[in-house]
């Protein structure tokens, strides 16, 4: 637990570092910050940060520069204080409209070029269909390697999905797991589904049913994707340059829609994720996501950058956004 004031200077000392990528000294803190402490205080409060891993000094002479650790902690605390205060942001009307304007074409490589123009990050962004509740999930016998699901929505919609065995089950292990399975779906988003399915335990004999149904549902649910669209990936090309087989693989995970999977979207508010909580092979990337749901368009919003990237600006535009979606969602209804 860092006091009130080591707080305050590191939060200045990322917060600077990630805007001009230079070391910071005592004295531009002072400075910078307005500070009511003298230079002998600051520097041994950085000292102070340092033996806890969350500065360092390049150079002897040089000021300190912040720690992984310390962007991630700075990072944390932003998104936190955004959360707290999100009530009383001024509402940037003008945002939403351009949204909404945007979304109502169906194209969303244009909602990508907008908000990629604004952060100057890579941007993705999909479009789903408004989700359902689930009122029922029923497993049907077809033939002995054969099932069908059926999922009955909200909107009265029913789906029926096929789903391969591969091991022949009984009608008896079949009406267990239906009543087993609607005990943990009933009224749930439909989006759920997959994680719910995936997380379940079941008896060996099961085992396979619910594997081959899990996958069914999850490529049923990727063709629910209206479309989506992506922009900007001049801009991590530019700050990642050294860095090829980084940037080739998000190449194609942004070409091939694989992205989206690699990350929790279901979370609510504005949710960043570091690195190799993304997948061993971003360790030098970064992902701010949020939902949002404007009139009948709901879909997620991803921007994507290198892990030293202007979080308070992007972190402040993606609550704008999500408060914007809310704002008139609430109207509408």
């Amino acid at each position: 637990m860092l006091s009130e004031r080591l707080e305050l200077i590191l939060m200045s000392i990322v917060d600077d570092f990630l805007n001009h990528m230079t070391p910071l000294s005592s004295n531009y803190l002072i400075e910078t910050y307005d500070l009511d402490v003298s230079p002998a205080t600051v520097r041994n409060e950085m000292a102070k940060l340092e033996n806890l891993g969350l500065l360092n000094k390049p150079h002897t002479s040089a000021g300190r520069v912040p720690t992984r650790e310390a962007v991630r902690f700075y990072v944390k605390r932003l998104n936190q204080q955004f959360k707290d205060s999100q009530d009383t942001l001024e509402s940037n009307e003008q945002l939403g409209e351009t949204m909404t304007k945007l979304l109502n074409t169906g194209d969303m490589q244009q909602v990508a070029n907008y908000i990629s123009g604004i952060t100057k990050q890579l941007t993705q962004v999909f479009l789903l269909n408004q989700d359902d509740d689930i009122r029922g999930l029923y497993v049907t016998y077809l033939t002995p390697k054969l099932v069908l699901a059926v999922i009955v929505l909200s909107s009265k919609k029913v789906l029926k999905i096929p789903v391969e065995c591969n091991i022949e089950l009984s009608l008896g292990d079949i009406e267990q797991y239906t009543s087993y399975i609607n005990q943990m779906v009933i009224n749930k988003p439909l989006t759920d589904l997959p994680k719910i399915i995936n997380e379940m335990k079941v008896p060996k004999v099961l085992f396979t049913l619910k594997n081959n149904l899990y996958n069914a549902l999850e490529n049923h649910l990727a063709s629910l994707t209206i479309t989506n669209g992506s922009a900007g990936f001049d801009h991590i090309i530019e700050s990642m340059v050294g860095d090829v087989d980084t940037l080739q693989n998000l190449y194609s995970d942004v070409q091939n829609q694989r992205l989206e999977k690699l990350i929790d979207a279901n979370n609510d508010g504005v949710n960043v994720f570091f690195g190799e909580e993304i997948d061993e092979k971003y360790r030098s990337i970064s992902i701010i996501s949020t939902n949002f749901s404007f009139d009948d368009h709901a879909g997620n919003l991803m921007i994507i950058g290198p892990e030293l990237m202007s979080y308070k600006h992007i972190i402040r535009l993606l609550y704008d956004i999500k408060n914007q979606s809310v704002e008139r969602s609430s109207s509408s209804g």
